[in-house]
């Protein structure tokens, strides 16, 4: 296939904050009509919107939306059926003192899908984290998210149009004694309203995650099976039953997509062991299709994170970053050789054009790459690409700013 056009890189902001795009499981870009609006964060967690007018061809100034407590804030950005926005953000840990919002969200939304001006809808969340959001199609925003006391799992929460909170399940469990978990919660929307829930199973107890699940929801989260409709116990602990494809010894799930089938796709990636790989795994008629990708990317370059989504043209579009094949493990995590890529199918993922999209600076990680995500009210006519320039940072309020860049897909 012919390789996408891309645009050169935006500078969207001066001011990020070292996770400024990070969480690759969120949808941090809309296109609704004419307008795309896209969401990241200023440091040290500042939540900040601004909108690209397609018609003008310009982008509107920045708007500080609030500031949560810490960079772990990520908001999570969706459309409605009236063609407005959604944004859940925030909290990072439980009850403390000084934590943002008691462990709860907050979820606003914006009436115009240039998110000009907002209202505060709900508090919602258990001990929550990395907020997923989306949307359906009759109004009811779904949300996963990690949460919980002791050894926290993957939550997933239900809103009715009506406004009221009506659902929350806990989906997996990580049966060790209480400590630090990451379950990556990721959702996403089929045809007919169909949930598919993805998340895995890090913990420090065992110190690499266990691998990465995934279960289905035909009926908008009342109930959940196994993908082939097979019945599922939840919590969930770690089941290979229900595993998605992943390679070595500490699987990570990228994102969860749906084709235009209706086939859901998953990208897992292995951060322990960078050669062992990243893949690409479409459920096709009962069975898991699957695709390694580091023989598409130039020689020398190895992925360590990104997400999958599905454009208007059907295609499969990964954005990666990746680095190159010496670097260790420890010496993987923001490193000033990073560099973000996009990766395209037209052949549902079994083979991939790779190109590189980010403008190199020798000084400074290119990394944590986000790509629009699928949804009912989407618009994937122009993906729109964000990533990181800047240094890790060390815990969750660093002080270091980054600069943050926007890329189009054509």
């Amino acid at each position: 296939m012919a390789l996408p056009t891309i645009s050169t890189p935006f500078l969207l902001s001066e001011r990020g904050s070292v996770r400024a795009t990070a969480y690759q499981m969120t949808n941090k870009a809309v296109r609704i009509g004419t307008a795309t609006c896209v969401t990241w964060l200023d440091a040290v967690s500042g939540i900040r919107t601004r909108s690209f007018d397609h018609d003008r061809q310009s982008w509107s100034e920045t708007l500080a939306l609030d500031e949560a407590i810490d960079n772990h804030a990520n908001p999570s950005l969706t459309a409605d059926p009236a063609g407005g926005l959604r944004i859940a953000y925030g909290a990072h840990g439980f009850w403390e003192d000084g934590m943002f919002n008691h462990g709860r969200f907050r979820l606003q939304q914006s009436r115009t899908p240039d998110g000009a001006h907002w209202d505060f809808l709900s508090n919602v969340g258990y001990g929550a984290t990395y907020a997923c959001l989306v949307t359906d199609s009759q109004g009811r925003d779904h949300l996963v998210y990690r949460g919980g006391e002791g050894a926290p799992g993957c939550f997933y929460e239900r809103r009715l149009a009506n406004g009221n909170w009506d659902l929350t399940t806990k989906l997996s469990l990580l049966p060790i004694p209480p400590g630090y978990t990451f379950v990556g919660a990721n959702l996403v929307i089929a045809p007919g309203d169909i949930l598919y829930a993805g998340f895995m199973y890090y913990s420090l107890h065992h110190q690499r995650s266990l691998g990465v699940c995934a279960v289905m929801s035909p009926d908008a989260g009342e109930t959940w099976t196994g993908l082939r409709g097979e019945p599922v116990k939840l919590p969930l602990p770690y089941d290979s039953a229900y595993a998605i494809p992943h390679a070595g010894d500490d699987p990570y799930l990228g994102s969860l997509s749906v084709d235009h089938d209706g086939n859901l796709v998953a990208l897992t990636t292995d951060i322990g062991n960078s050669h062992a790989g990243a893949w690409l795994s479409v459920f096709r008629a009962g069975a898991w299709v699957t695709t390694a990708l580091n023989p598409f990317l130039p020689v020398g370059w190895e992925i360590y994170l990104g997400c999958v989504t599905v454009d208007a043209r059907g295609r499969l579009l990964i954005v990666v970053d990746a680095t190159p094949t010496n670097l260790t493990k420890d010496d993987r995590w923001g490193h000033p050789l990073t560099e973000c890529f996009l990766l395209a199918s037209d052949d549902g993922g079994r083979s991939f054009t790779a190109q590189q999209i980010s403008a190199t600076n020798p000084a400074a990680a290119n990394w944590l790459p986000n790509i629009s995500h699928v949804g009912p009210y989407h618009d994937l006519r122009t993906p729109l690409i964000t990533y990181t320039q800047g240094p890790p940072g060390k815990g969750c309020q660093p002080q270091e700013r980054t600069n943050v860049y926007t890329v189009w897909v054509e």
